[in-house]
């Protein structure tokens, strides 16, 4: 590079750098160096805004894409939210339900086979419970007498048409109380 510099007649200057006069690698340049009416940082300045905005239109759709996709995946996680609460709110209105029921219909003073609906709650949960007489017989062969059995289902109606939740339980009594 120094030779071509003395070959145009000009000195090199160490120590004084002024924008016009700076060229880094680019051939292109080095010819005008001594030419005052060409600035080569604005030549270079140019081309960099050029590709530079080719680059932020680039970043700029990366960037919506990205955050599209992140809005997605969250939606999708409030929504998937928001049906496991639901079910766990109507799990816990059939249980509630359930639970009193079976409690009912176990704690009558005398049991007879039987099968009871209960009204719709307030919040559209309907139960039944079947009750039952059973031979339970131990192991020396004695029957045991007066044993029920009670079945109670509770279920959330869909406008009749079918049950969307529908559990059940059920337990065994003795009700000394009852006839035969």
């Amino acid at each position: 590079m120094l030779t071509k510099l003395q070959t145009q007649g000009t000195k090199p200057r160490r120590h004084t750098l002024s924008p016009s006069r700076i060229c880094a690698v680019d051939p292109q340049f080095t010819t005008t160096l001594s030419s005052p009416s060409v600035n080569p940082v604005k030549n270079l300045s140019d081309k960099l805004k050029h590709t530079r905005s080719g680059f932020v239109l680039l970043e700029i759709v990366i960037a919506l894409g990205l955050f599209s996709m992140v809005a997605v995946s969250l939606t999708q996680a409030l929504d998937q939210i928001a049906q496991t609460s639901r079910l766990a709110r109507d799990e816990s209105r059939v249980m509630r339900v359930l639970e009193s029921a079976l409690a009912q219909a176990a704690h009558a003073p005398e049991l007879k086979e039987k099968t009871i609906a209960y009204d719709s709650t307030a919040d559209g949960v309907k139960a039944s419970a079947t009750i039952k007489k059973i031979k339970l017989v131990t192991k020396n062969k004695a029957e045991l007498d007066k044993m029920y059995v009670i079945t109670v289902t509770a279920w959330i109606d869909d406008n009749g048409r079918s049950k969307l939740l529908e559990r059940s339980m059920e337990t065994y009594v003795y009700s000394p109380n009852s006839k035969d």
